[in-house]
């Protein structure tokens, strides 16, 4: 057989005419090595591109396809790829499936504008350059932009950034943005490792402090930080985490244990506490008793006794308790200002008899002027001597001495003074005193107090008891301020010679440190002064070392002050040069404003200067910006007018029925607007915000047609997504449907999508994306159930066609046959079969009931053969290697006669069916010589309605 194809197809090969060569090449069979390879030599060397187009629709494999790709000219290259695409269709295969070769694939994705018989497969490419190839050069934008969303390393997406970015924007976009996601994503991961060592760094910071305060609160927020950051964390990180964290805890239980033991010793010490707040309270007590009730003589050893007991209570209190530094100073003034009354009053209970003598010497009239003389100097001698403290009630023994002083008759003589007289000067006096009080001014209060005292020494006794009551108050509100100055004053004062001192160490701003140092003198003062001479010198000292430096800032601001007054004086001059000189009929307006700013800033700059100095030089700038002033103003009130007349031009198109119109007339008005020159803020202003106001409404209309038309696509996106749902929900219930239902709800959906408003694209592509996937699903539910029908046709038309060939075969009674007897048998469920089919085995069974077959109904064994093997090419299956020389007899006869048995537009199953209707007529062999043929029969309509 080899010998005969070679001699019959070698001459019309090497044939040097072109129809030759093509009828040649379309009767070769691929299946056959020696054929196969003369169709890769005519599909690579033969001088016609229509002969070498035919041969590779000849040729199956695809690695021999891709082959000839590689040294094949473009126009070739094309024919070599839809033989490709038909292969991979044949086999239900994708290219990605079918084509291995990286290059060649690239090189048809690139060149192809079919997109969505690759769009599905570009995820399967793994070269990254390859897809970089693809997202630059592909024909369809489609292609292009999935394959830039597969690429994924920042260096080809960098690269792909700067060669789509004037050329195709939509890919440029979405490598932006797959940049700006990597760069955000490696900004996220350093600030999270930067989190996590930050957080190490800070857990181990805290598990070495010795600073305890809030220890509890920062060790739960690191642990909480720790937990968002431990996944990202390695086991290195997590374990030097936790060995820190197991030290704070450590430290944790030791500053907690350190607590209680605190708090246990506090309450072991508030006794103590207590108890000097209470030796405070009644030596305070003592001493304000004082003020008001003057102790006798007979009290001396009860307050001696007294002191020496709260001295006591003292100790034993401050062994109990630590005592701060202010409470040990209010101790010792209140203790010592008690001594020193026990002191006073020892004294006068030992001058008590010649107090008396000598109070009583002086009442007497009949003593000279000389006795009188004595007797006062003795009395005051003594009474200095005993000391009496001034802010405590004196006892009567002091008040008879002081009595006697005052109503001497050489005093009285001497100071000359009317009652009268003094009174209202007493009551002038205690105003004074009042407002020095409610001042807190003590020096002052005090010397107003001796001043009062003084002059009531002058008046009657029943006089200085009227004003003696209005004193005692202040008096006491005296006392009061001194208690608290004694108490604060000191300590404040010494606190501010350390703050002076520490301010002349310190290098600050000179106006700072000259402001600090007039604060500190200022409180100094509110403080009454220093009682301590030594305190004082020492602030003052340290107030003028920290003085010291501000005299040269003081110094050079003076210098300063000269040199902008200078500045000012050439600024004025330079004003004035300038509006002189300047065409005022052909201005810069906008230079002429910004001059005016500049000189405004230039001159507020030019400071500090000296007041007075600079006073005639701010009236001649007054005057040069007010004459400034002329010519701009007649500009701006100009441009005010066409400012109005754009605003007035906004508000008419407000309600212009052609909103195109009105919008690009708004937005021409909006040009004019930045056209305009210079106008007064204010006014513009105002004129802007009506301005404004208007287009807002004009675009606001826009905005409106835009929400309108939004609405619209809602509306209709809402209907296509009710439209896609019912259709899937189809989908769902395939199994539940007839064949002729889902031909008639494939009808009904397309009649549908039809009628679905129109959508956006990028919404339309995804819609009808969905509707092909759910159309395609129902198609295959139907073909499904359509070669399950076919199948039980099939089933059927073997019983009848069994029947009729053992009617035939004489295995079945012909007499009972023709009487009848088997015709049920024959009939019995004959729904599935075709009309016709069923019409045309019948009458087979008719006539061979009736012995009037025909012969074209009877076949021998090679007949059966023959047809057995059409069966398999129709279905694309193999024959047994017994008929394989036959099945290449009946090829090749075909290709020699230049036609198919079969019509081109025939699909497999429909050349089955016709094949296997006229199968199922025939008859002739025996069921033993029917049995293999059936079965290889079967085969053929399981691989296809199976």
């Amino acid at each position: 057989m080899a010998t005969f194809l070679t001699k019959l197809f070698k001459p019309k090969w090497q044939s040097k005419h072109t129809p030759t060569r093509l009828e040649a090449v379309k009767a070769l069979d691929a299946n056959d090595e020696e054929q196969h390879q003369a169709l890769l030599s005519i599909a690579a060397k033969d001088t016609s591109t229509d002969v070498r187009k035919a041969a590779l629709e000849r040729i199956n494999l695809t690695d021999a396809l891709i082959d000839l790709h590689k040294s094949a000219n473009e126009e070739l290259q094309k024919a070599i790829e839809e033989r490709l695409y038909a292969l991979a269709s044949a086999q239900s295969l994708t290219l990605f499936d079918l084509i291995v070769d990286s290059a060649l694939l690239t090189d048809m994705i690139v060149r192809s504008d079919k997109p969505d018989v690759f769009i599905n497969g570009l995820a399967r490419i793994e070269d990254p350059k390859a897809l970089l190839n693809i997202a630059l050069n592909s024909k369809t934008s489609k292609i292009r932009c999935a394959a830039a969303e597969l690429i994924e390393t920042e260096e080809q997406l960098n690269e792909l950034t700067q060669a789509a970015k004037s050329k195709d924007k939509s890919v440029y976009q979405i490598a932006k943005l797959k940049l700006s996601n990597i760069k955000s994503q490696i900004k996220t991961q350093e600030s999270r490792l930067a989190d996590i060592e930050q957080t190490l760094i800070s857990i181990q910071e805290h598990a070495q402090t010795e600073n305890t305060k809030l220890y509890d609160a920062k060790l739960e927020t690191l642990s909480a930080r720790w937990q968002k950051l431990k996944e990202y964390a390695t086991e290195t990180q997590v374990q030097k985490f936790n060995s820190a964290f197991d030290i704070c805890r450590q430290k944790q239980a030791d500053i907690q244990a350190r607590q209680n033991l605190a708090e246990n010793e506090e309450q072991r010490l508030r006794t103590g506490g207590d108890e000097q707040e209470a030796t405070l309270q009644t030596l305070s007590d003592t001493l304000q008793r004082f003020r008001t009730l003057a102790a006798s003589p007979q009290e001396v050893s009860a307050l001696d006794a007294l002191i020496k007991t709260q001295e006591t209570r003292w100790l034993e209190a401050t062994k109990m308790s630590k005592v701060g530094k202010a409470q040990q100073k209010h101790y010792q003034l209140l203790i010592g200002e008690l001594k020193n009354y026990l002191r006073s009053l020892k004294s006068l209970a030992e001058a008590t008899r010649q107090l008396a003598e000598l109070s009583a010497a002086l009442a007497q009239k009949t003593a000279t002027p000389a006795e009188l003389l004595k007797h006062t100097q003795q009395l005051q001698k003594l009474v200095n001597k005993i000391a009496w403290p001034d802010d405590y009630q004196k006892p009567e023994q002091l008040k008879i001495a002081a009595k006697a002083l005052g109503h001497s008759e050489d005093i009285k003589q001497a100071l000359n003074k009317n009652t009268k007289e003094l009174s209202q000067k007493i009551s002038s006096l205690l105003e004074k005193l009042d407002r020095a009080l409610d001042d807190k001014h003590i020096k002052q209060s005090a010397k107003t107090l001796k001043e009062i005292q003084g002059l009531l020494s002058q008046l009657d006794s029943k006089t200085i008891d009227r004003f003696q009551n209005q004193l005692s108050l202040r008096m006491k509100q005296l006392n009061d301020l001194r208690d608290w100055q004694g108490f604060a004053a000191s300590p404040r004062q010494v606190a501010l010679c350390e703050t002076m001192e520490k301010l002349a160490e310190q290098h600050l701003d000179p106006q700072a440190k000259a402001d600090k140092i007039k604060a500190m003198q200022k409180e100094w003062k509110t403080l009454g002064g220093a009682a301590n001479q030594e305190i004082w010198e020492r602030f003052k000292l340290a107030a003028d070392k920290a003085y010291e430096p501000c005299k040269a800032y003081f110094e050079e601001q003076k210098r300063l002050k000269a040199s902008n007054l200078e500045r000012r004086k050439t600024l004025i001059e330079q004003l004035a040069g300038f509006i002189e000189g300047n065409d005022w009929s052909a201005a810069d307006w906008k230079a002429v404003e910004r001059i005016e700013q500049q000189a405004k800033a230039e001159w507020k700059a030019a400071f500090p200067v000296d007041f007075k100095a600079n006073k005639a030089q701010q009236t001649q700038f007054n005057e040069l910006l007010a004459k400034l002033d002329q010519y701009l103003d007649g500009e701006r009130e100009a441009n005010l007018v066409l400012k109005t007349q754009i605003v007035t031009a906004a508000e008419d198109l407000i309600e212009h029925e052609d909103l195109d119109h009105a919008i690009n007339e708004a937005k021409s008005l909006q040009r004019r607007w930045q056209n305009i020159g210079i106008t007064k803020h204010k006014q513009d202003r105002a004129l802007w915000k009506k301005f404004r106001a208007a287009c807002d409404q004009i675009f606001a209309r826009r905005e409106q047609a835009k929400d309108s038309r939004k609405q619209e696509i809602e509306a209709a996106i809402g209907q296509t997504e009710a439209f896609l749902l019912a259709l899937e929900s189809l989908t769902a219930e395939l199994g539940e449907k007839t064949s002729e239902e889902l031909k008639q709800a494939l009808t009904d959906y397309r009649k549908q999508f039809k009628q679905l408003p129109t959508l956006p694209k990028n919404k339309a592509d995804s819609t009808q994306q969905r509707f092909e996937k759910a159309v395609a699903l129902i198609k295959q539910q139907r073909n499904t159930l359509e070669n399950q029908r076919r199948r039980a046709q099939w089933l059927q038309v073997q019983q009848k066609a069994k029947l009729c060939r053992q009617l035939h075969a004489g295995e079945i009674d012909s007499q009972r046959a023709s009487a009848g007897e088997f015709d049920s048998e024959f009939d019995g469920e004959a729904e599935a079969i075709d009309s016709p089919l069923q019409k045309d085995l019948k009458s087979v069974w008719i006539s061979l009931k009736a012995g009037a077959l025909k012969s074209e109904f009877v076949h021998d064994d090679t007949d059966a053969r023959a047809h057995c093997i059409r069966c398999e090419i129709a279905t694309g299956i193999d024959s047994p290697d017994s008929d394989k020389e036959l099945r290449m007899q009946l090829q090749v006869s075909r290709l020699s006669e230049g036609m198919s048995s079969f019509s081109e537009s025939q699909s497999r199953e429909e050349q089955l069916s016709e094949l296997l209707a006229d199968w199922y007529q025939k008859v002739g062999l025996s069921l033993k010589d029917y049995a293999p043929l059936e079965t290889r029969i079967q085969r053929c309509i399981d691989a296809l309605f199976g």
